[in-house]
């Protein structure tokens, strides 16, 4: 610690107070390590599908990796895609079903979608299944991928913060 007084009686403790901020400062970073342990970006598994007979239906249950979370994880889907559906006044239209409820719908003008910490979750087990809704124009290759955040069950109330 540099104390230095001069003869006025002015007193300068210039040490010291650089000493509180850097140590303020390797809390606060403490602090934000803690909150993050245990998050980790992950790229879910790209789920492939061709139309039949104007209708499509693709699974997230495809034997492929990353596309749902392990025993004792929670995935926070951040970003989700369908690449290849028609477009224009009349467009393809995508369910997107969790446990065979609908939990969000894209098109083919608006195929892409991104989802606050905590808003779309996976649970272990649970995967995402894309169905077509009305009569399906596309022939292409649809696409369907996205991102999340991983983390331990335990940790899940994280992903809200």
């Amino acid at each position: 610690m540099v104390d230095i007084e001069h003869m006025i009686g002015a007193r300068l403790d210039t040490l010291a107070a650089e000493q509180k901020r850097l140590s303020d400062f390797a809390a606060a970073t403490a602090d934000e390590r803690a909150r993050l342990r245990g998050i980790k970006f992950i790229r879910m598994a790209v789920v492939t599908g061709k139309a039949s007979g104007s209708a499509l239906t693709m699974s997230g249950d495809t034997g492929q990796a990353l596309t749902s979370p392990e025993q004792g994880f929670v995935w926070s889907v951040r970003h989700l895609v369908i690449e290849g559906l028609a477009t224009g006044a009349t467009p393809d239209v995508m369910n997107i079903l969790r446990a065979g409820r609908i939990v969000w719908q894209l098109n083919g003008n608006q195929f892409a979608q991104t989802f606050g910490r905590g808003e779309m979750l996976l649970n272990a087990g649970e995967t995402f299944t894309y169905q077509s809704v009305g009569t399906f124009n596309s022939t292409a290759t649809i696409i369907a991928h996205g991102t999340a955040l991983e983390t331990p069950g335990e940790f899940a109330g994280k992903l809200g913060a």
